[in-house]
């Protein structure tokens, strides 16, 4: 095989190098970028903390469903108020009483007792006579009503969870507290694209149609 000129060795020497040099720097980014991603982690929960105001209204979800409680975790708390779960309806009672929620969401479909049943056993202490007791269900139909009213429920919030509901049930029976619009801001956001991007077929439908 015949050598390669000089210049040519000289080249692919300085290449090598080079690509070595931006591999280490790859390498040594990596970390940092993960650093960096925690950092601005941390920083955004400090500072959703720190937006929940001292006189915030403890809101309550009974229900035995975690995904559902997340979601409802995520709305609550995106409207500046504090909140709880409570998996096991049998043990809402004590932690009510604990807690001194100013509002209830109470999931109609779970084992052992369903919110009618929960509802009811509320209801009969004096401390939560006044209490908002919101039934979260997806049959929401006039007999389910009719029963949620007999048992002292203060109205309905029909599945999915949406924060434009949860909003507009906290503003209506909790008063005398600004909530912030975080998570209808959220859900606004992520419609919108959706929104776009159906739009779209339209406009080039009727340009066509020209």
């Amino acid at each position: 095989m015949t050598p390669l000129p000089l210049w040519e060795r000289q080249i692919k020497a300085s290449q090598i190098k080079v690509n070595q040099t931006e591999s280490g720097n790859a390498l040594r980014a990596q970390p940092q970028a993960e650093v960096a991603s925690t950092v601005q982690s941390v920083r955004k929960e400090k500072n959703r903390k720190e937006k929940i105001k001292s006189n915030a209204p403890t809101i309550v979800y009974i229900d035995d469903s975690p995904l559902d409680s997340r979601v409802m975790s995520g709305l609550v708390r995106g409207l500046g108020c504090r909140y709880t779960s409570i998996a096991a309806p049998i043990q809402a009672l004590p932690m009510l009483l604990e807690i001194k929620p100013a509002l209830i969401f109470l999931d109609l479909v779970m084992p052992v007792a369903n919110g009618y049943e929960v509802c009811s056993q509320i209801r009969r202490l004096s401390a939560f006579k006044e209490t908002p007791v919101i039934i979260v269900t997806s049959n929401d139909g006039v007999a389910d009503r009719v029963r949620a009213r007999l048992v002292g429920a203060s109205g309905f919030l029909g599945k999915p969870i949406r924060a434009k509901k949860v909003a507009k049930v906290l503003k209506k029976h909790v008063s005398g507290f600004e909530f912030d619009s975080l998570a209808e801001k959220r859900e606004r956001r992520s419609v919108a694209p959706a929104n776009v991007q159906s739009a779209i077929p339209k406009k080039r439908g009727a340009l066509l149609s020209k």
